[in-house]
């Protein structure tokens, strides 16, 4: 804990560039807050580069970066956001998730948003899988990345982990 009384607390955002396509899961705690941004414009992508988000939660660590003051940090991308954690939204009361609704309204408003399930294909070679505990409905999360070894930046098995064909970027983001 800081003099202030504040904790810094590190949010990671898995970044996956695929040919022309750049998804970012998940946006941490937002513009300002976390390194997500400045890594992207390092990396030569930068926040217009980014052509999809995938939301897995509205908890404000990791729907906070997906907008500032109503304007969308990823104006580019299409939002991929877990139909059971919008359910819960227009039901929730709104002192507890208004401030995810403010972030999320943004792309809402210009209808970049698409809604998926368990066992869906959230992005091209990403399926999602329900887990439980973290949130009170099935918290559904990105969970397999299925491409073909000769077309894959890195290696990469159904049900196994990617291992980053560049490390060093790998553990820059």
């Amino acid at each position: 804990m800081s003099a202030e009384g504040t904790v810094t607390a590190s949010v990671l955002s898995l970044v996956l560039v695929d040919g022309d396509r750049v998804a970012v899961f998940d946006t941490g705690n937002g513009v300002g807050a976390g390194k997500l941004v400045p890594t992207l414009e390092a990396l030569g992508i930068g926040a217009a580069g980014v052509t999809q988000v995938v939301m897995s939660h509205w908890h404000p660590d990791h729907i906070n970066g997906l907008s500032t003051d109503g304007v969308l940090t990823f104006p580019n991308a299409q939002v991929f956001f877990p139909q059971p954690e919008y359910d819960f939204l227009q039901n929730a009361p709104a002192d507890v998730v208004g401030g995810a609704v403010a972030k999320l309204q943004p792309a809402l408003d210009a209808e970049q948003v698409a809604f998926y399930n368990a066992e869906d294909e959230v992005v091209s070679g990403v399926q999602a899988i329900a887990t439980h505990g973290h949130t009170p409905r099935p918290y559904v999360v990105p969970a397999q990345l299925r491409r073909q070894p000769t077309a894959s930046r890195g290696r990469c098995r159904p049900e196994r982990l990617c291992i980053a064909a560049q490390p060093r970027v790998a553990r820059r983001l």
